[in-house]
């Protein structure tokens, strides 16, 4: 599942870099990618040499770099359906 979370966020950025609207994040969308698979690597290679007060360190780097790129997605995400819903509205009142 982490991973396949990943591969969705480069995914998404690849796609987005096309997209005017979307264009803007899709460098903070690759910076999280690369800083949550960095943090994952890590993570496991902490593990693998049992050295466990870097593995914390590398769980939290990882955890919040997804927890991060969640929440400022959701905040640019909602900015973008209050600007259309503004300009459908806005359609609808010189429509009538």
């Amino acid at each position: 599942g982490f991973l396949a979370t990943i591969v969705g966020m480069s995914l998404l950025a690849r796609r987005w870099r096309e997209d005017p609207i979307w264009r803007s994040h899709a460098a903070f969308t690759r910076i999280a990618a690369s800083t949550a698979l960095a943090g994952l690597v890590w993570f496991v290679i902490t593990q693998a040499i049992d050295v466990q007060t870097l593995a914390g360190l590398a769980q939290r780097t990882f955890a919040g770099s997804l927890l991060l790129w969640i929440a400022v997605t959701a905040r640019k995400l909602r900015g973008q359906l209050r600007r259309d819903t503004s300009y459908q509205g806005a359609q609808l009142a010189t429509s009538r």
